[in-house]
């Protein structure tokens, strides 16, 4: 499946961009962050907005991020204790192992945040 930038974003560390999928109406989304490289194909550009939407909330909500069928499992945002965790696990149940998780630091949330904004507005201006 072929793809075309469609938006990019950055802020300190971290870089964001949404990538078109030309034969659909879906998207990629690219994290390129100081400590890790995520790349995630085939998402409804709803759910990338609900992504911004999740780090723009404050810290003590409770209310996860989720996104589903990714690398056979699932990529999730928790707020936790004074921190971000991003893991992706097994899609069994919320108690399967976690197969990846990564603690994000508070600038780390709002850098992803204004990044992720950038890339967005330039989707949305393409």
């Amino acid at each position: 499946m072929s793809s075309s930038l469609a938006g990019a974003g950055k802020s300190g560390d971290w870089e964001v961009d949404v990538d078109e999928n030309i034969d659909s109406s879906l998207y990629g989304l690219v994290i390129n962050a100081k400590r890790f490289y995520l790349q995630i194909r085939d998402i409804d550009l709803a759910k990338i907005e609900d992504l911004l939407r999740f780090l723009r909330e404050p810290e003590t909500s409770i209310r996860p991020f989720t996104l589903e069928g990714c690398f056979g499992g699932v990529i999730e945002l928790v707020n936790g204790e004074k921190r971000l965790m991003l893991r992706i696990r097994e899609a069994r149940s919320a108690l399967a192992t976690n197969l990846f998780e990564v603690a994000l630091k508070r600038t780390d949330r709002a850098q992803f945040a204004e990044a992720l904004a950038q890339a967005i507005t330039e989707t949305h201006e393409a």
